[in-house]
């Protein structure tokens, strides 16, 4: 009466496609992973932001949002795992996706709008740093060009470090296409079409390139001596504000490494200990920085250091800070945005790339020049990243949840509207995990009897509390109702589910 046949991968929760990874992060690539996601070009701005607010109110934002992201990290977390199949992380559930599936449609589209702003924003911001100061340091070694694109079309060269300009950008104001700008673009593009999983060695050499470049910094900070004078306890400008907030812009990323990460894998342990790190790097770059040298004019921390009179060490690190901190988080945020683009089946693989990887550097062009990117930093840190970090993850969280424990019954049956499942796996003789779905005969039911078997594989992995890993469903197309007529056998089909379910609870039991 009944009949299985095994089928390919699809949907959203288990997703066999080249533009994804695999479930391959360990525990080290994972940890520094997250470093480097916290760790952005945000960073360098945090001095001035000490300096502009004042120390309390900036250590008091640091603290605060930290504590705070990492809260609503875990409530992401909990919330991917309300999506059903997926109760210890089996398929993918990227950020948006959780949108989708627990909001509202009109809320999905705003929220998926801000998330690609959000994303977007960074990349730039990233980009616009990095190119300045590969700029830089092409001029401090003799010649630096670019082709000017506005307001004059031509290709000009500095070659005396007098001749830059003081901002943040050594050709001023100027729209161009420098060649710092085409370095970074040549060595990020390529790790963008990557998938998460294969930028791992790459995020493990730019975290061992972030923390020494960092020492080197503290040291230069020490030996200029430190001045209470630069850094008040109450400062006169509200730009810490945003500042800070762009710092913790990556709760958003945090579905993709729970995608992609092995089973084993500790989570609370990960979030908790990369988080800490990351609120003792922003303090330490921050104070010291703020306490050792004077930031005019909103010019950021590599413009500082990068300028002529600087001892070399120094100078050489900030020159290499671009390479290992900024260059690899570019291709992650394009990673992740090409995910949650396909994973919504918003666009085709080739228009993804497209979106993703290659239009932040059109954008960043036009505001390659002089010191607008501070702005956006500040701008971009109160409109998206408030919203999309710290209250859509507890939105999200608070509906998954109690939608959960409302199609739950005692004994462990969910509602088969609310899963909406058309694949799912189940354990094979060999020990993998294969695809099942499992039909009845049409004639007995009149319609198509579709019964899914959530598996109770990975038992060691721990269980969300709360969630079942061996719910069974059954979809008729008239409905959940009584035997059809005609029907020779004793069993129901609904006695039948309770049956294999009591079973399942069984084994899990022993």
């Amino acid at each position: 009466l009944t009949s299985s046949r095994r089928l390919p991968r699809q949907d959203t929760i288990f997703v066999e496609n080249d533009a994804f990874g695999s479930k391959t992060i360990g525990y080290w690539g994972g940890y520094v992973l997250l470093i480097n996601n916290i760790t952005g070009p945000g960073l360098a701005i945090l001095p001035l932001a000490f300096q502009a607010s004042g120390w309390i109110i900036t250590c008091v934002l640091v603290f605060t949002f930290g504590i705070i992201s990492m809260i609503t990290c875990k409530m992401l977390i909990e919330a991917m795992t309300c999506v059903p199949g997926n109760s210890r992380f089996q398929g993918r559930v990227e950020f948006t996706y959780l949108v989708k599936k627990f909001l509202s449609k009109k809320t999905f589209y705003i929220v998926f709008f801000l998330f690609l702003l959000s994303l977007v924003t960074t990349n730039i911001s990233s980009i616009v740093e990095s190119g300045q100061v590969i700029d830089r340091a092409m001029l401090a070694m003799g010649r630096a060009c670019a082709l000017e694109v506005y307001p004059d079309f031509k290709f000009l060269c500095l070659t005396n470090e007098a001749d830059g300009d003081s901002s943040d950008s050594i050709f001023g104001t100027k729209w161009v296409i420098s060649a710092g700008y085409l370095v970074i673009l040549v060595i990020s593009i390529p790790l963008g079409y990557m998938n998460l999983d294969d930028n791992i060695i790459v995020q493990v050499v730019s975290f061992i390139g972030l923390i020494s470049i960092l020492t080197i910094w503290y040291i230069f900070f020490a030996n200029e001596g430190f001045h209470p004078g630069l850094c008040p306890s109450i400062g006169s400008s509200s730009v810490a504000f945003g500042y800070v907030f762009f710092n913790y812009s990556f709760v958003i990323t945090i579905p993709s490494w729970i995608n992609e990460k092995k089973p084993r894998v500790p989570i609370d342990k990960s979030v908790n200990e990369t988080t800490a790190i990351g609120i003792v790097l922003f303090l330490l770059t921050g104070i010291l920085g703020a306490l050792a040298k004077k930031y005019e004019d909103g010019i950021d921390l590599l413009s500082v250091l990068t300028s002529p009179g600087v001892t070399h060490y120094a100078r050489f690190a900030t020159f290499t800070f671009p390479l290992f901190a900024l260059v690899t988080s570019i291709p992650v945020f394009s990673i992740i945005m090409r995910y949650n683009l396909l994973e919504n089946k918003i666009c085709s693989t080739p228009m993804a790339n497209f979106w993703s990887v290659l239009m932040p550097w059109v954008l960043a062009l036009f505001v390659y020049g002089g010191e607008s990117i501070n702005y956006i930093l500040n701008w971009a840190g109160i409109v998206t990243v408030g919203p999309l970090n710290f209250l859509v993850p507890v939105w999200v969280y608070i509906v998954a949840t109690q939608r959960t424990r409302t199609h739950i019954s005692e004994n462990g049956e969910i509602d088969a509207k609310y899963a909406k499942l058309s694949t799912v796996v189940e354990e094979t003789e060999e020990g993998n995990f294969n695809p099942v779905v499992s039909y009845t005969n049409s004639e007995l039911s009149g319609g198509k009897e579709e019964i899914v078997r959530f598996p109770s594989d990975d038992l060691e992995t721990p269980l969300a509390p709360g969630y079942f890993p061996d719910r069974v469903l059954q979809k008729n197309s008239e409905g959940l109702g009584p035997q059809a007529p005609g029907r020779s056998n004793s069993k129901s089909p609904l006695s039948s589910m309770r049956s294999a379910l009591d079973e399942q609870k069984t084994q899990i039991r022993n």
